[in-house]
């Protein structure tokens, strides 16, 4: 599915085009629960017959409606005639206070009774358009022949004609180039623009100027901001203490440059879910999967297990409306009600996402090294060998600044924090993690107010153990970059299993990895482990981006 901005605009015209043309349509099918049957109860029913449920009546679900009330059942499949919930509107006593639902609303419900009244999430039907390939339609026959420039044109102008209407004369130059510099890069032409657009004769001077604003750096940071809102990117936390995300701001930038780089659709997929796993990856793969870990974080939550699956639950539903549009999380505790989802396809998609851990110290969110694996193990080795060598000398320079910080306590004259003075007193390894960082921040302010009561050997000693220490330490590589990413500790897979209720204490039946049957268009195989991974994700992104997935090019 590699594609490039020009052939994206035309794969989503035919996809457009297909489902509004597609046989489906033109079939006229039995109207569907979610979308024909249930608009029509919510605008007059569900008021007294869903959560209040007067008389014991539901009439949010199919499955509610068949089960009835105090009454008997309220639908009774393939008999419209003994259906309580079209008969009491058709003899006027329902919905109370004598406004009757419109003759198209009571003969929907009437042709859904007369299907069998299905719940489409119980059918599990596949066959809905969504999730059936389209096919490039037959373009309409038109009058103006000459007026449509695109196939989409061809389309619209049909609409037109059969309702009489001349379509709209052309835009002057100086309008089109406006809504062509809004539209790409969000800013006005200035007037110079203006001046040389109007100017210019060229046939193609329209299409020359959608390739110039295209290579602008604020494409990318238009278009780009449009993705950020979909895979909720922020910069902090949330909840009380709302901390700052570490490094996130680098897949911010990893998005701005994939727009202006035109990164395949289906690359772009697969760098977020499976940067890590993929063959060649490296820290740009590695930021993209910041995707993942964009959700709120819980620094101290009340039930560590409950938000463990919080984050996952988070992740999943993402990862699913941002690429297939499908709002499975409401399967997390029971088996959707609106939509062909089981609770069982909830947990086998959410056991992709199962092996992830999080990077953080206690209440520390963290960021992780990211680069080649050469990259990375050239550097932890340096980084070694530097600590190496540098660690006597540390710690000869902590021996001389210990009874100086001692003096400088029992003086009065220091500016430092009490606890920082203590912290240099004791031995590094026997110092906990707030003295660690005490002494970290304040190190070199102690060193120099320490120098102001050695001896003069003392200081000299200091000094010189210092040089020393910057000299090597000048010749550490640079530090590569860091992500805020999940990683994957193990290439072994972790077992899931269907939490009851959605309750972590409450473990019910183990299932393996699969995507939900109404989705699985094709046989996609088993994910396959990695060197260092489980796989699971490049499977989901491979499945993700196949050609005979319909619906993410849909959904794009």
């Amino acid at each position: 599915m590699f594609i490039s901005r020009n052939q994206l605009v035309g794969l989503l015209s035919v996809v457009t085009t297909a489902a509004c043309a597609s046989p489906l349509y033109s079939q006229a099918p039995a109207p569907t629960f979610e979308s024909s049957v249930l608009p029509v109860l919510r605008a007059n029913c569900t008021t007294c017959h869903g959560a209040i449920k007067e008389g014991g009546l539901d009439l949010r679900t199919a499955a509610s409606m068949l089960k009835g009330g105090s009454r008997g059942p309220a639908v009774v499949a393939g008999k419209p005639d003994t259906s309580l919930v079209l008969t009491r509107i058709l003899d006027g006593s329902m919905p109370p206070g004598g406004k009757r639902p419109a003759k198209r609303d009571t003969d929907v419900l009437k042709a859904w009774i007369i299907a069998g009244a299905k719940d489409t999430a119980a059918s599990g039907s596949s066959r809905h358009w969504a999730f059936v390939a389209p096919k490039r339609p037959k373009l309409p026959g038109v009058k103006a022949k000459g007026w449509a420039q695109n196939p989409v044109d061809a389309f619209i102008l049909a609409k037109l004609e059969a309702a009489r209407i001349s379509p709209p004369p052309a835009a002057n130059r100086r309008t089109l180039l406006r809504r062509l510099s809004l539209d790409l890069v969000g800013l006005p032409p200035t007037t110079k623009e203006q001046a040389e657009f109007e100017a210019d004769k060229r046939p193609n001077a329209y299409q020359l100027k959608v390739d110039e604003l295209l290579t602008r750096p604020q494409y990318g940071e238009r278009w780009g901001r449009h993705w950020l809102d979909v895979v909720r990117y922020a910069e902090t936390n949330g909840y009380e203490r709302d901390g700052t995300k570490p490094s996130a701001w680098r897949y911010r930038d990893y998005v701005i440059k994939a727009f202006n780089a035109d990164k395949p659709f289906d690359r772009f997929i697969h760098e977020q879910i499976s940067g890590d796993e993929l063959p060649g990856s490296n820290a740009e793969t590695q930021i993209a999967g910041t995707f993942l870990r964009l959700g709120s974080w819980d620094d101290e939550p009340a039930e560590p297990m409950l938000d463990r699956y919080d984050q996952l639950d988070d992740v999943l539903g993402t990862t699913t409306a941002a690429f297939v549009a499908q709002t499975i999380r409401c399967a997390r505790c029971h088996d959707h009600k609106l939509e062909p989802f089981s609770q069982k396809d909830y947990y086998q998609l959410l056991s992709v996402f199962d092996p992830l851990k999080r990077p953080q110290n206690d209440r520390t969110d963290l960021d992780r090294l990211v680069g080649t694996a050469a990259e990375l193990k050239a550097y932890q080795a340096a980084y070694e060998q530097v600590a190496r060598q540098v660690e006597p000398m540390r710690k000869s320079l902590e021996t001389l600044l210990a009874p100086l910080a001692k003096k400088l306590a029992e003086s009065g004259k220091s500016t430092l924090p009490k606890e920082a003075l203590a912290a240099i007193q004791v031995p590094d390894d026997k110092r906990n993690p707030a003295q660690k960082a005490l002494v970290k921040e304040h190190r070199s302010k102690l060193q120099s107010e320490c120098a102001t009561v050695a001896s003069a050997v003392a200081a000299a000693e200091m000094t010189r153990l210092q040089a020393e220490i910057d000299r090597i330490d000048s010749s550490r590589p640079p530090e590569p970059p860091r992500a805020y990413i999940w990683h994957e500790p193990k290439a072994e897979p972790p077992k899931t299993a269907i939490l009851q209720r959605g309750d972590p204490t409450r473990k019910g039946p183990e299932v393996s990895t699969a995507v939900p049957a109404v989705l699985e268009t094709s046989s996609i195989g088993d994910p396959r482990p990695t060197e260092s991974t489980t796989g699971r994700r490049l499977w989901l992104a491979n499945w993700l981006t196949s050609a005979k997935n319909p619906l993410t090019a849909r959904v794009m």
